[in-house]
């Protein structure tokens, strides 16, 4: 059995995902220094754990290290991942990341609306959203809407406990669907995190979320993990 290595050093933690997983990589969007427990590696993967609701889990490469006291956790889809019978997948995600500076001087012309109106939208046509009117995490809102007034495309930029800035709650009315305006939105909400000094976003979306990814990859974002959640039974 190949020997693990471990570490309660957040910093190498981070390098060692770097290393595994490349820059950008889901360990800095997600596992901050505050409840990092240690990193554990092998010559091709790390797991990194952090306690917060429950004890998580996240495993970069084809073999990492699966620690049985994580309650919940995530691993990049080439994982081998039958003999984990005491788990239950709840969710597949893919991972996406663009660099703000190739959108520097982008025309900006989104609005900003009341949480009432988000809310009310959001309800309608993206009830399912990470993000809400409230939400500490939310560093802006964006909307567009159309020749009539009415409010057809929403987005927020958000920035979570790891310093990350992370496009969340994308949302187009249900009747707009398909005509582009998601993706004009995110391309205005890009340039404004470059003009804020954003170096970066990300986003995570759903594996089956076709027409988003779509749109995300003809703004420019880059597609850099895909996941599965599980959960232990």
């Amino acid at each position: 059995m190949e020997k693990l290595i471990e570490s309660t050093d957040y910093a190498l933690a981070q390098k060692w995902a770097i290393e595994i997983a490349g820059d950008p990589n889901q360990a800095q969007m997600i596992i901050p220094e505050v409840g990092f427990i240690k990193a554990v590696r092998n010559s091709n993967s790390v797991s990194l754990t952090r306690k917060d609701e429950k004890l998580f889990g996240l495993g970069l490469g084809i073999n990492p290290p699966i620690d049985p006291d994580w309650e919940r956790y995530m691993v990049e889809r080439k994982v081998e991942t039958s003999d984990l019978t005491d788990s239950t997948p709840l969710l597949e995600l893919d991972i996406y990341s663009i660099e703000t500076e190739q959108f520097k001087g982008t025309l900006v012309n989104f609005d900003v609306y009341e949480d009432e109106e988000i809310s009310d939208f959001l309800t309608a046509n993206a009830p399912n959203s990470s993000v809400w009117p409230a939400n500490p995490e939310v560093v802006f809102w964006a909307g567009k809407r159309n020749a009539d007034g009415d409010l057809i495309a929403v987005g927020a930029v958000t920035m979570w406990e790891t310093g990350q800035k992370v496009l969340s709650s994308v949302g187009t009315a249900i009747n707009e669907r398909g005509k582009g305006h998601a993706t004009k939105l995110v391309t205005e909400m890009v340039a404004k995190a470059n003009e804020l000094g954003f170096a970066r976003l990300g986003l995570a979306v759903r594996a089956d979320n076709i027409a988003a990814k779509r749109s995300y990859e003809k703004v420019g974002f880059n597609l850099c993990g895909e996941f599965t959640i599980f959960e232990r039974n």
